[in-house]
């Protein structure tokens, strides 16, 4: 992905870069890091529960980087799958319908940062053009804070100019992100177990 960084910021020479690799990178890791907030990972991990508890509590290394739960199996192994209702804060999650775990697994999906040291990504590809907008807009943010009027050589922006190209691209990658997120699974695939209705009509004293 770097070297299409660089062809999109016309800093293919390699001897007169403006970036070093390692730069990009960061500016790369940056943008996968917010792209990861608007479509995150989607990872389903089985948690333990505690007998006659409905407060689940994750294990190190569980929900490792969550950005959002999206829903809560429980009991598992059902069919039609019954999602629980529920209320997460402080890394805990509460189970608030009236099913009483048992200590048996609940399933928990959810959404997770992607890592940037992964040998091989998982991002869809039509979405990787997002990740070089913002890699692209980083790039051209820290440019601003180094380029002076009296350092400026022949065809290179001028600071106000890289301003306004850095702010643009900036505006193009959170346009992206959207219309990324407004086509991603919508947290109400999940229909949640309600209490079943009753069957009579009851009026009441």
């Amino acid at each position: 992905m770097i070297a299409q960084v660089r062809l999109e910021l016309k800093d293919t020479n390699p001897a007169d870069y403006k970036w070093t690799d390692n730069e990009l990178t960061r500016f790369i890791e940056m943008a996968l890091d917010r792209y990861s907030q608007a479509a995150p990972k989607e990872v389903k991990e089985a948690i333990a529960t505690t007998s006659g508890s409905r407060v689940i509590t994750p294990g190190e290394g569980e929900l490792a980087n969550v950005v959002r739960i999206h829903a809560v199996e429980y009991p598992i192994d059902k069919y039609p799958r019954i999602f629980q209702r529920f209320n997460y804060y402080a890394g805990i999650i509460e189970l608030i319908g009236q099913d009483i775990p048992d200590g048996s697994d609940c399933n928990v999906y959810f959404g997770q940062t992607y890592d940037p040291d992964e040998e091989t990504w998982t991002i869809p590809i039509h979405h990787e053009r997002a990740i070089e907008l913002g890699a692209c807009a980083y790039a051209m943010l820290n440019w601003t804070t180094y380029i002076t009027p009296s350092g400026l050589a022949a065809n290179v922006l001028s600071p106000e100019q890289a301003l306004a190209n850095a702010r643009q691209r900036m505006a193009d990658f959170e346009a992206e992100l959207r219309r990324i997120t407004a086509t991603v699974r919508p947290t109400t695939l999940y229909t949640p177990a309600l209490p079943t209705k009753s069957q009579s009509t009851d009026w009441g004293p």
